[in-house]
């Protein structure tokens, strides 16, 4: 009985595919988009969670925690989700969850590609946790630039200019090995729809076991909905509610870049806050985390609020943390190779 309704539902779905096709006016990249969502949600339906009672569940939470309690004892330094590499970090966060909306924002200059870069790094190379990017902003060479630089410690201006001295090419030679075979993939399609990023996530997952996934940046997506009728705002709103439906949909976290609204700086105190999040309040409320990416250095702010130097220190300002505490940590930032480090590292 169940095989039949499948098939039914198949053949439905093979009639409104046809009958899209034959439309003149048909968007080929929503039909494709529509085509391949329609068939997934019929494949994955006979697996979609049912109403539990609390004694199945209440069992379920105590095999986790005593999985968890197993593994840290075996490892005491293991965390129960993505590690970003940065200990303090890691320690607020337990690492990136499973399902989990990661929102990293901050003001143009203060580092967010740099930092989610450096964390990917850290992730794939490290961990050889299959990660995927998708970069609306910069190509894919950029990016990769941009990790060379890291790996080779490189200057970012001879990388673009290629004036390579014999330490330099000497210096390439021996690091780029450890860029290789790296479960790294990078998408660098302009003004991705959340459509045409949903598919191609959940093919990335089937086919490299991508277990994260990070955007730079929000506001340069789109809904890839020709029909949707709102302003900005309102469509800024769906596109981060649908990235949280996503994560929850592939069970594992999503980091995503954000812009702040010139407001950060129109004050007195240039540290960002949460009301600064820009086109949309719902991105606070749909992320497990928010934190902002801050360099005081940048406004000529040479020292914290404990006398302490912030010269080549960056502060990542973990406003909501859904599931934690809310801190602020503070990393290296070397800005002539774009690399966040720990800093005890640097």
């Amino acid at each position: 009985l169940q095989q039949k309704a499948i098939l039914r539902q198949l053949l439905t779905i093979s009639q409104e595919i046809q009958h899209r096709a034959t439309d003149p006016t048909a968007d080929i990249n929503e039909l494709l988009t529509y085509s391949e969502q329609s068939i997934y949600n019929l494949a994955t339906s006979g697996v979609r969670q049912e109403i539990q009672d609390s004694d199945t569940i209440l069992a379920d939470c105590t095999k986790r925690l005593q999985e968890l309690a197993d593994r840290l004892a075996s490892d005491p330094g293991s965390l129960s989700g993505v590690p970003s590499g940065f200990g303090d970090l890691d320690r607020i966060t337990n690492g990136f969850q499973k399902s989990h909306l990661i929102i990293l924002a901050g003001r143009p200059a203060m580092g967010k590609t740099a930092f989610i870069l450096s964390m990917a790094k850290n992730i794939v190379q490290t961990y050889a946790i299959p990660t995927l990017i998708f970069s609306l902003e910069m190509s894919r060479q950029e990016l990769m630039d941009r990790i060379i630089c890291m790996q080779t410690l490189i200057p970012g201006d001879k990388m673009q200019s290629g004036r390579l001295d014999s330490n330099d090419w000497a210096r390439y030679d021996a690091e780029i090995s450890h860029l290789q075979n790296l479960p790294l993939y990078i998408d660098d399609t302009a003004a991705i729809s959340l459509f045409e990023l949903r598919a191609k996530a959940i093919r990335a997952k089937a086919e490299h076991n991508i277990r994260c996934i990070m955007i730079d940046y929000l506001q340069l997506m789109t809904t890839g909905n020709s029909n949707f009728k709102g302003n900005r705002e309102q469509e800024v709103s769906t596109i981060s509610r649908g990235l949280k439906q996503i994560a929850k949909e592939l069970d594992l976290p999503i980091l995503v870049l954000s812009q702040l609204s010139r407001a950060a700086q129109q004050t007195g105190d240039p540290t960002p806050k949460l009301h600064h999040l820009r086109d949309s309040g719902a991105i606070e409320q749909d992320a497990d985390i928010v934190a902002f990416v801050h360099r005081p250095e940048y406004y000529d702010i040479m020292q914290d609020e404990n006398g302490e130097s912030t010269q080549g220190i960056a502060q990542i300002i973990i406003a909501k943390n859904r599931h934690g505490a809310i801190d602020t940590i503070r990393l290296s930032f070397r800005a002539e190779y774009t690399l966040f480090e720990n800093l005890n590292t640097f």
